[in-house]
């Protein structure tokens, strides 16, 4: 296009309403003029587009990089999950997620430690990049120290783009030495519960979309991190599960409710039953078939209870392969779901055979150790029926003796006698009580009875060994105390002789003293409360629960200087537990003793009435018949009643009686 060309195309585009009067000098002139204006505007438009050009190619850039950070966080997040589903370990798959940071992140360094909650201190777990050792400074790191540790206490996540002069990074050296421009922190919460934290370091700053992207990312560390200890401690329970089981003698099995599949079954059951696990496994119901024939139908009646949810144990026998034969004991557990519903049922299988024959070995040594007891208890019995036969003749005969005219050193010698006998024949009904008590034949009556008159009556027979060591001998029972009563008065008897009477032994100076109170009482029994108190010797206190046990006193010592065989203690112990009471002492060495005792009576509705003996006038002339297969004892009793001045009629036996009782009939003597 010429000059000219040029021109009018320009003026038309530009001045299309103008009419320009054109000269050469002047075309050349307006040339000049309109070709720089031109050159102007195309330069103007070019530059417009060549800006317009440049604006997007930056937007497309920012586009890119947007794009590329958002694959990078998309990656990232991917290398975690995959990292938290697929890691072996915990520690692998923290590892692998602090490697994923640096990575795809452009971390320095990045690091995960967890809380140790015993000591509320976050542990190092991982860490990648820059620096990769787990020791050091930050290897534990207290919660509230350091910027990890305030994250950790805070439970807020802490960044920056300019870790240059935050005051949270302590050291600002290594900071600017290292380029550090950004950091990121972040506590790890599962269910509002600290279980560790996350944070890196990065050389340039970081977007929001990280930031949120971290955020993220740090909410499934923590489900990981959980996950991972609730993965470790079920492998360790079943780790110890299974050392429990493999290693215990009983056999442990667990079996589906529904389909009755073995679960499990440990391999102990190999060696109870002679076959394999994997038989089991195939046939979970092959175990019945080793059961004998006439256990089957019971033991497979208690499996289908077991199985429905009822805990049962059941017991049988099997046969092994070797065709001995086993005891077995069954024990199940129903295993129930959040439902209700019954899920499982696992149970314990052991054998019990060589229990068996030890229950039948003790079973037949208690029936020999009883039959023994019997046999030792009627030979003392009867040992004693016979000592103490001779016994009462003696005491019978020595107080006929010293009712004769006998010189004082005759009579010395013969009340020694009496007092000997008498000591022995208590030692003997001692022993024959305690064997009676001990083969469960000792019995007692039930009868009314003034228990003030027996107790009275007792304590006075005691007063004169009282009196004779110079001791005040007393018994006092409070109003409420009822008089009446119903049960053992001569097994009561026995127990306040014993008591009384050892305190009397045991005090050398002072008092012993009986005191009854009522310690509750309805309308039909009362519970009495009896107290035996001296100021002898005492007991010492680790003595005093042994005292109660047969053939045991307080010292050794005790034998040799009172005398006794340490039953009557014992004997106490056992009636006043027949009564329905309880006995114990409250003692002190040196400081006397206080012996109490509770017993039961029952309360008749009517007070008992008092035997009062008949007089000697109202004996005189009767006839009496006495039996007795021992001369000895014929004798005194004859000699007794005549003395009374009764007519006795003797006889040996119960022929000799029917016949005196016939021929007494036959002569008008009624007996």
């Amino acid at each position: 296009m010429t000059g000219m060309a040029a021109f009018e195309a320009a003026k038309m585009a530009l001045f299309p309403h103008v009419t320009i009067w054109r000269s050469h000098a002047m075309t050349i002139a307006v040339s000049s003029i309109v070709s720089t204006l031109i050159a102007y505007l195309v330069l103007r438009r070019q530059s417009e587009l060549l800006v317009s050009a440049f604006a997007e190619i930056s937007k497309r850039k920012e586009a890119e990089d947007a794009v590329a950070e958002q694959v990078r966080l998309m990656t990232f997040s991917a290398d975690v999950g995959l990292a938290i589903t697929r890691s072996t370990d915990l520690r692998d798959m923290l590892q692998r997620c602090s490697e994923g940071a640096v990575r795809h992140l452009g971390a320095a360094f990045a690091r995960i430690w967890t809380l140790n909650e015993a000591e509320n201190v976050l542990e190092l777990r991982a860490s990648a990049g820059l620096h990769t050792h787990l020791n050091g400074p930050h290897g534990r790191v207290p919660v509230g120290k350091l910027k990890i540790g305030l994250i950790a206490q805070e439970r807020q996540p802490h960044f920056t783009n300019q870790v240059i002069g935050d005051p949270r990074v302590g050291d600002q050296e290594w900071a600017k030495r290292e380029g550090m421009v950004a950091f990121a922190g972040y506590p790890l919460i599962v269910e509002d519960r600290l279980v560790g934290v996350t944070a890196m370091f990065a050389r340039r700053p970081l977007s929001d979309f990280t930031l949120k992207a971290l955020a993220a990312v740090a909410d499934g560390i923590a489900l990981g991190i959980e996950r991972k200890r609730a993965e470790e401690a079920l492998r360790q329970s079943e780790e110890r599960f299974r050392q429990l089981a493999e290693n215990i003698r009983e056999v442990f099995w667990m079996m589906d409710a529904k389909t009755h599949q073995v679960l499990y079954i440990s391999p102990t059951y190999e060696d109870a039953w002679g076959r394999t696990c994997q038989s089991l496994y195939e046939e979970p119901l092959s175990w019945l078939e080793a059961i004998l024939p006439e256990d089957r139908e019971q033991a497979n009646s208690f499996f289908e209870r077991q199985i429905q949810g009822e805990q049962i144990n059941s017991e049988y026998r099997i046969v092994r392969p070797d065709r001995s034969v086993r005891w077995i004991r069954d024990r199940a557990f129903p295993i129930r779901d959040y439902t209700g519903q019954l899920h499982r049922v696992v149970g314990i299988a052991e054998d019990i055979t060589e229990h068996k024959h030890s229950e039948e070995e003790l079973r037949r040594a208690k029936e020999a150790a009883e039959g023994a007891s019997r046999a030792k208890s009627e030979f003392l019995a009867n040992m004693s029926h016979e000592i103490r036969t001779p016994l009462n003749g003696i005491i019978g005969m020595t107080e006929l003796a010293l009712d004769t005219e006998l010189t004082p050193e005759q009579g010395e010698y013969l009340a020694m006698v009496k007092s000997s006998a008498e000591t022995l024949l208590m030692l003997v009904n001692d022993i024959l009580d305690f064997s009676k008590i001990e083969a469960d034949k000792l019995d007692l009556d039930q009868t009314d009875f003034n228990l003030r008159d027996s107790l009275g009556e007792t304590m006075k027979t005691l007063a004169p060994r009282a009196h004779q060591k110079g001791l005040e001998l007393s018994f006092g029972a409070p109003h409420e105390v009822p008089d009446g009563v119903r049960g053992d008065p001569t097994r009561l008897r026995q127990i306040i002789l014993n008591l009384v009477g050892n305190a009397i032994k045991f005090t050398e100076q002072g008092e012993v003293t009986l005191r009854v109170e009522t310690e509750s009482k309805t309308e039909d029994e009362a519970l009495l409360r009896f107290a035996v108190t001296d100021t002898g010797i005492g007991i010492a206190r680790e003595k005093q629960q042994a005292i109660f046990e047969a053939f045991v006193q307080a010292d050794g010592s005790t034998t040799r200087k009172f005398g006794g065989t340490g039953l009557g203690l014992a004997i106490v112990s056992q009636l006043v537990a027949m009564m329905g009471g309880r006995i114990w002492v409250e003692s002190e060495a040196g400081r006397g003793s206080t012996f109490y005792f509770t017993a039961r009576f029952g309360l008749p509705q009517g007070a008992p009435e008092r035997v009062v003996p008949n007089e000697a006038a109202s004996l005189c002339d009767l006839p009496v018949l006495v039996v007795d297969d021992n001369a000895t004892n014929r004798r005194i009793l004859e000699e007794i009643l005549l003395r009374w001045r009764m007519k006795p009629a003797l006889a040996e036996g119960g022929c000799t009686a029917l016949a005196a009782l016939e021929h007494a009939s036959d002569l008008g003597c009624p007996f």
